[in-house]
């Protein structure tokens, strides 16, 4: 079965400037985000790579919108690109003090730029592209009258909420996958969001793991691909506990 949120989002290019909502689409083995702009609908896995689901609308497309067109005969990607992006999701946190659960948003938003420094290359057919450049604009967690907000530009959610963790120690704590006690990061590296593990099914061999040794390396393939901000009921707060990639608080 699948779940469906919404998250509010305000979204900006040359030709629009709108507040819209993003769809999260979570099954057991499978999660996506959509987003219509301008009746097109887009859809990607972490926030800023939109792709063109349904290429009838394509000619449209490019006539309301940049987009970059790559990969090789007969299975050509279109990308969304030259855009603002602001997005709100709703999560909660743990007071410390008092044990109660506060609401809270995680606010962030990014912008896709000209690319002038050729990173982030692609291939169109034997052609070598190059896609915009991403910059996280602010990154935030807001609960109440208070606002805790990461300094980094880059538009990692492990990188940015690590950032978070740092100041709220100590008064509170994330009550999401990402500040959970048994979700972690492969050793090979992740996307910037949606690119968790989660190994509550298998936590008596995970609490064995410490660091990037052989403990970690027996489970990895059990884990089970998540979003950071996600919450099931196995949920126990990361505290006390390195496991491969650390305390976060």
């Amino acid at each position: 079965m699948v779940n469906m949120e919404k998250w509010k989002a305000h979204y900006k290019d040359e030709n629009h400037d709108i507040e819209t909502y993003i769809e999260n689409h979570v099954d057991e083995d499978y999660y996506c985000l959509r987003m219509i702009i301008d009746d097109i609908e887009f859809e990607c896995s972490d926030f800023y790579e939109w792709e063109i689901i349904n290429e009838e609308y394509l000619e449209k497309a490019n006539e309301k919108f940049n987009i970059l067109k790559w990969g090789f005969k007969d299975c050509y990607t279109y990308n969304l690109q030259r855009y603002y992006l602001e997005v709100e999701i709703p999560i909660n946190v743990i007071e410390i003090e008092s044990g109660n659960n506060i609401s809270a948003i995680i606010h962030f938003a990014f912008q896709l730029t000209e690319n002038t420094q050729d990173f982030t290359g692609y291939y169109l057919d034997r052609q070598k592209i190059y896609s915009d450049g991403l910059q996280c604009i602010f990154f935030k967690l807001e609960l109440n009258d208070e606002v805790f907000e990461s300094t980094d530009d880059n538009f990692y959610l492990e990188i940015n909420l690590s950032q978070i963790c740092e100041k709220i120690r100590g008064k509170y704590l994330l009550k999401c996958c990402f500040g959970c006690l048994y979700s972690d990061y492969s050793p090979f590296g992740n996307s910037s969001f949606g690119d968790m593990l989660c190994f509550s099914n298998f936590a008596e061999k995970y609490m064995k793991v410490k660091g990037k040794d052989d403990a970690l390396w027996e489970i990895l393939n059990d884990g089970k691909k998540t979003q950071e901000t996600h919450l099931c009921e196995k949920f126990k707060p990361r505290i006390n506990f390195e496991g491969y990639r650390g305390s976060i608080y």
